[in-house]
């Protein structure tokens, strides 16, 4: 049975918190819908949420994360999203629509989204910190996990449709974990990969209609 835990771009909540960039993005599947209703809902005040965020990544080429999120006290996240049915079996991962199935590499897109974030902030003259501290997750919201997919997809680093309603809690635990890894930079660092990254978010329709003056109102509300 295939749903999404009762969050959907159109039934967002009018009053929520932190700041999404863009506001309202034109994203491809019902799954990404949801995932990034809910993702929104739940930001605190000084969160903020990208979508679609590109980059020509030196070691794996086109990359492309389909959500990031940054925590100020904590870190960033990456998390990819994989609609129907995911399966990892035979060391292969499947994702299956009704009589349609096809070959998916999700831990990979989401690593390699994770370490272009990384490489790109870190080569940024601007950038004076260490390495950003960030975890991946993978969001399967039209089903139910029990435990781990496969060696590599950890049940704390995925997101299904039962944890939709407490997502955030579940992407600030997951960067949380990576705190004995990575130091945190120092001082407003996420006001500095915000603008960084802004020369990457997709600057398809919309862009400066929303983009630009997003930003600016997540400066203005943090005070900055």
């Amino acid at each position: 049975r295939c749903g999404t835990g009762g969050y959907s771009a159109d039934r967002l909540p009018t009053m929520v918190g932190g700041h999404a960039v863009p506001e309202d993005p034109q994203l491809r599947t019902a799954s990404e819908r949801a995932v990034w209703a809910a993702l929104r809902a739940q930001l605190n005040p000084d969160e903020i949420l990208l979508a679609s965020v590109r980059f020509s990544d030196p070691r794996n080429g086109d990359v492309e994360a389909d959500f990031i999120v940054l925590m100020p006290d904590l870190g960033a996240a990456v998390v990819e999203v994989k609609g129907g049915e995911v399966r990892y079996a035979d060391g292969e991962w499947v994702t299956a629509n009704g009589d349609y199935a096809r070959r998916i590499h999700p831990v990979e897109q989401a690593r390699r989204a994770k370490h272009a974030l990384r490489r790109y902030l870190d080569r940024q003259p601007e950038w004076h910190g260490p390495l950003l501290r960030t975890e991946w997750l993978l969001a399967v919201p039209m089903m139910e996990v029990e435990g781990d997919l496969g060696p590599e997809a950890r049940r704390d680093l995925l997101i299904d449709r039962s944890d939709l309603p407490t997502i955030m809690d579940r992407v600030r635990a997951a960067v949380g974990d990576a705190a004995s890894r990575d130091p945190l930079p120092q001082g407003d660092w996420a006001e500095t990969a915000l603008t960084l990254l802004l020369r990457q978010v997709d600057d398809g329709p919309g862009y400066e209609r929303e983009v630009r003056p997003a930003a600016r109102g997540w400066r203005r509300w943090a005070g900055l």
